[in-house]
């Protein structure tokens, strides 16, 4: 009887588990506002911090994790992660039945979560290419992104419904079962040849400033993570005022709200799971700037929403912004796995996640200062037609009338011997 390639059975173990995973943490980022508002009595304020106190930690610690998972095992680091996430997650609920949860601990909780996520997704990415082809990259990135988003779409729901039926912080169990599936995939993962330790290895600071070297050299990457960390700045200021659009400028009921934000989870799954087909029609370099430069304008058309039939502009603007920027970031991620060699992809990835998370904070002030000093509907007016500027960055440089991102790894040396070239 055939047997699956070590390979394959790898991959699925890698997507169940974070699958399972995605959603018990979108339970959790659902429930926690609940939480700080309805059991700690926070204000408005205190509980939007526990999303800054999530980001925090990438912006920290994202560049050393990088540097130090290169010299560690993988698979350990991954599994350690897990099983200390669920230890912490489960202080939640149990702190809350006897009474003694307080809003600071919600917090340290959050911020000790966030630092195991920054370090879990860094050991991840290099995981994955190893169970996996290059000439699988693209479809398994495809397959990841659309059961986390469908993941996400569904943790929303699960979390009221178990925040109804039962206390809020009864609801975190979901995510602290989901750490334990997680733990359990990744234990029945093969173990994988560590990395050869180079001779004379410097130390993790050299590493850290050698893979912002990369990153910084590397003409497709560089402009690659300019681009979606200008899209993240621009996603997040839009996010930041979508339902107070919908609420107080379209008066729109909260269920209607609810409804009409469905469609941005529905594209998501759809930009997944067709971005490889696109990328094999179009070429991977045609289909980025056909998201970027074709599809995602039409984001604008939310700024046109009225209620009734003028539902529609947001319904399609919303889809057009989930499907571009989807597929735009499964070819970014996947193209990484490629270009990126094994040596450096921990720290090249944790470069490019310090860099994407960066802008996400000053997104959010953007479009609160924007919203308050020109109305929320003119707030929209400048940040979705804006949508399309960054991706004006890929009409010229190396992706001038380009087809086919390049499909072989390049090392630090051979960056260098072409920037020296073109001198």
């Amino acid at each position: 009887m055939p047997t699956e390639p070590p390979g394959r059975r790898g991959f699925r173990l890698l997507w169940l588990g974070d699958t399972i995973n995605a959603l018990g943490t979108s339970v959790t980022v659902f429930v926690l506002p609940v939480i700080a508002v309805t059991s700690l009595h926070a204000t408005v304020f205190q509980a939007g911090l526990l999303a800054t106190a999530r980001w925090l930690p990438a912006l920290l610690i994202g560049l050393p994790s990088g540097a130090w998972i290169e010299r560690s095992e993988k698979r350990l680091v991954l599994l350690a992660c897990d099983a200390i996430s669920c230890a912490v997650m489960a202080a939640i609920p149990l702190l809350a039945a006897f009474a003694t949860l307080q809003l600071a601990e919600l917090y340290v909780v959050v911020v000790i979560a966030g630092s195991l996520t920054t370090v879990f997704n860094t050991a991840y990415t290099p995981y994955f290419s190893a169970v996996l082809t290059p000439g699988e990259y693209r479809s398994g990135m495809s397959r990841i992104v659309a059961a986390r988003t469908a993941a996400q779409l569904c943790g929303p729901s699960v979390g009221g419904v178990l925040a109804t039926l039962y206390r809020p912080p009864t609801a975190v169990l979901v995510d602290v079962g989901s750490f334990a599936v997680s733990f359990l995939c990744l234990s029945l993962l093969p173990r994988l040849r560590p990395l050869a330790v180079r001779p004379g290895r410097p130390s993790i600071v050299r590493d850290i400033r050698d893979g912002i070297s990369y990153l910084r050299r590397d003409p497709y990457l560089s402009r690659l993570t300019a681009a979606a960390a200008a899209q993240n700045l621009l996603s997040i200021s839009f996010g930041s005022i979508e339902v107070v659009f919908l609420l107080e400028s379209v008066h729109s009921t909260p269920r209607i709200a609810g409804y009409l934000l469905a469609p941005g989870a529905l594209g998501s799954i759809i930009g997944a799971a067709t971005v490889p087909r696109v990328a094999r029609f179009f070429g991977d370099g045609r289909a980025i700037r056909a998201y970027m430069l074709v599809l995602l304008p039409l984001s604008t058309l939310i700024c046109l929403t009225e209620p009734g039939t003028g539902y529609a502009f947001f319904i399609v603007g919303e889809l057009a912004m989930a499907v571009a920027l989807t597929g735009f970031n499964v070819i970014v991620m996947a193209f990484r796995q490629v270009r990126v060699p094994a040596f450096m992809l921990a720290r090249v990835s944790a470069t490019m996640q310090v860099c994407l998370t960066s802008t996400m904070p000053l997104g959010g002030i953007l479009g609160g200062a924007l919203a308050e000093a020109i109305g929320v509907r003119n707030a929209l007016w400048v940040i979705l037609p804006c949508m399309a500027l960054p991706g004006l960055t890929l009409l010229s440089g190396p992706f001038k009338n380009l087809r086919e991102l390049p499909k072989e790894a390049v090392s630090p040396l051979q960056l260098l011997a072409t920037e020296g070239s073109t001198n």
